[in-house]
């Protein structure tokens, strides 16, 4: 199998990954994103990461695909806060193909509570 990935977003954004080997489309502004995006999906693309400010103008045009192994959309924040959109996207994708919510799993894991800031701090808190 040839799994092609690509990348849509800036130019800033996608030139890294064009740089090991996806295939780039620049964008500009959400109405050529919307274009390149449904143009993409005739391509047979495995993975197509996109900038996480375009991931709610591109949300339609990617729903039907979502249920579908290939491709996997990933929204990625890039230099720009980022909005919480790709996280949500990702959990979203990961509790799809593991049945479990990885990141509630990890919260309540006894080993990453001790190593937190957070457990530390209360620790240090209680023995003063």
């Amino acid at each position: 199998m040839n799994a092609r990935i690509a990348a849509l977003g800036p130019k800033d954004f996608v030139m890294p990954f064009g740089a090991v080997g996806a295939v780039t489309f620049p964008v500009e502004n959400n109405a050529q994103a919307r274009e390149q995006a449904q143009a993409m999906l005739k391509e047979n693309f495995a993975v197509i990461l996109l900038h996480e400010a375009l991931a709610p103008a591109l949300a339609p045009i990617f729903e039907s695909v979502q249920e579908q192994p290939t491709p996997c959309v990933i929204a990625l924040p890039f230099i720009e806060p980022s909005t919480g959109q790709a996280i949500q996207q990702l959990r979203t994708a990961l509790r799809r193909a593991t049945g479990t919510d990885i990141w509630d799993a990890a919260a309540q894991s006894p080993q990453t509570s001790k190593n937190s800031p957070d457990a530390s701090a209360s620790t240090n808190t209680e023995s003063k």
